[in-house]
């Protein structure tokens, strides 16, 4: 088949979800990385002709995208700061606005050799950058998800970046004196209220982690909670603790680390302008 009648073809099925450029541009993306030629040969013959058996890599490909499957899990990787990232169903696809709190974090260490820690890691992609742009300190993450592990232990391999991946749920309090002293703790935890599955589109809420996604909306802060007591006990003295937080919760979140005894709390807005991130120091 030639390749403008193919993508003429799958682009029609594919407006039906995405818009016309979104969706030419996930036809180049997904066409750049199954066929190894395409590049070189689009730019000299963009009529040149697929074999049966690239069709049959495509084809199935963009089935996937027609279920509304995010393209990053379909090719199995996901661009993070700096960083290509391995990501599947185990773990949540990072966002844009993880990579502003992941630069707020970096710009704030002010030692050398610092102790980081992240709290339910997934990919990984929080750690690793901050193990690649502070490569003196001493990073640390944990997750409940044995198999978000083993994606965030794989893609620490692949970027030979060094980083103490350990299984844990920060909920059991039993399990902290396993862990020391950070000088900064980070995390972005679930945050979403079930109640608010009904507003979320079908490619996140289909297809991606749910014990990563959602709280009971009856306790929506549970993890910045315990978090927060946890950094109360494993933070060093004046240590910083940052949180991405949900839009709507940001101020409850802010009163709560006021009330255990937090000092210079900042709630800092992302590129949307909506509350995301939060900084806050130990007395």
């Amino acid at each position: 088949m030639n390749y403008l009648a193919f993508k003429q073809k799958w682009r029609e099925k594919l407006t039906a979800t995405y818009d016309t450029q979104e969706a030419n541009n996930i036809l180049l993306i997904l066409s750049a990385d199954l066929l190894p030629f395409y590049n070189k040969l689009a730019f000299k013959d963009p009529s040149f002709q697929l074999e049966e058996a690239d069709l049959e890599i495509l084809e199935p490909a963009i089935q996937r995208l027609l279920q509304q499957e995010p393209l990053q899990y379909i090719l199995e990787k996901a661009w993070f700061y700096d960083l290509e990232l391995k990501v599947n169903s185990n773990v949540l696809i990072p966002r844009p606005e993880t990579e502003e709190l992941v630069t707020w974090v970096i710009e704030n260490q002010t030692k050398t050799g610092t102790k980081i820690l992240d709290i339910g890691t997934g990919s990984g992609c929080i750690p690793l950058t901050i193990a690649k742009h502070l490569p003196l300190s001493k990073v640390s993450a944990l997750d409940i998800n044995p198999m978000a592990l083993k994606v965030a232990i794989e893609n620490g391999q692949q970027l030979n970046l060094e980083v103490d991946f350990l299984e844990m749920n920060i909920l059991d309090e039993q399990q902290w004196p396993a862990l020391g002293k950070f000088d900064s703790i980070v995390s972005n935890p679930p945050y979403i209220p079930f109640e608010e599955k009904s507003k979320m589109h079908a490619n996140v809420l289909n297809f991606e982690p749910h014990l990563a996604l959602f709280v009971e909306n009856s306790n929506a802060l549970i993890f910045y909670d315990k978090i927060a007591a946890f950094a109360l006990m494993h933070l060093e003295e004046k240590g910083q603790l940052f949180f991405e937080c949900n839009e709507f919760n940001a101020l409850a979140c802010a009163n709560m680390l006021r009330e255990k005894g937090f000092q210079n709390i900042e709630i800092k807005k992302d590129l949307q302008e909506k509350d995301r991130m939060i900084r806050c120091t130990l007395a």
